[in-house]
């Protein structure tokens, strides 16, 4: 999955509603066993400060996006069977006035 643009509506700025949408992306990222390329900011620095999910982004990328190998503890679940492979792009939209997320279409 790349993620390439997250947008939140000026008026739900500073409300924590990106790192909802981000958190809830990359859980549905997880339970599907794909992998990501978080090409947008936002979500690569929410991963960079949620290192528990740097195991989504597959290990010969992390250093692209400028993340490091999650250490065991920060592991969130079984790995074994995610693929280290983009599965589908997909985007997201969210009425009016919460988040449009964009991931990169193949």
């Amino acid at each position: 999955m790349a993620f390439t643009h997250t947008v939140v509506e000026p008026e739900f700025e500073g409300r924590d509603v990106g790192s909802a949408l981000t958190q809830g992306a990359l859980d549905a990222v997880r339970s599907e066993g794909a992998s990501v390329l978080p090409f947008c900011m936002f979500i690569r620095s929410w991963i960079q400060h949620h290192p528990a999910f740097a195991d989504l982004v597959p290990e010969v990328r992390r250093a692209q996006f400028g993340l490091r190998a999650p250490t065991l503890p920060e592991v969130g679940g079984g790995t074994s069977s995610r693929r280290d492979t983009v599965h589908q792009a997909w985007t997201l939209f969210l009425p009016a006035p919460y988040i449009a997320c964009s991931p990169r279409p193949h």
